[in-house]
């Protein structure tokens, strides 16, 4: 994938997380700090299975001269 903003080749990689990956607005605090706040509240980028060796993995793309990471939420959220 070519960076969006200095057009140079990323690279590719993934996001990977013990629980669900979940994107909030600025608006929105972080859930363990607001209670009302839920699941409902952010985009899930990406989630986690049951059990004890669940995790989230989502691919993702980034570039190391504009140290930004390019990932793209799963399908069906």
């Amino acid at each position: 994938m070519i960076c969006p903003y200095c057009s140079r080749t990323m690279e590719s990689g993934s996001i990977q997380s013990r629980g669900t990956i979940r994107w909030f607005s600025d608006k929105t605090l972080r859930i363990e700090w607001r209670p009302q706040a839920s699941a409902k509240d952010g985009i899930t980028i990406a989630s986690c299975g049951a059990g004890p060796f669940a995790y989230a993995l989502e691919p993702s793309f980034y570039c190391p001269e504009c140290q930004m990471v390019m990932i793209k939420k799963e399908d069906g959220d």
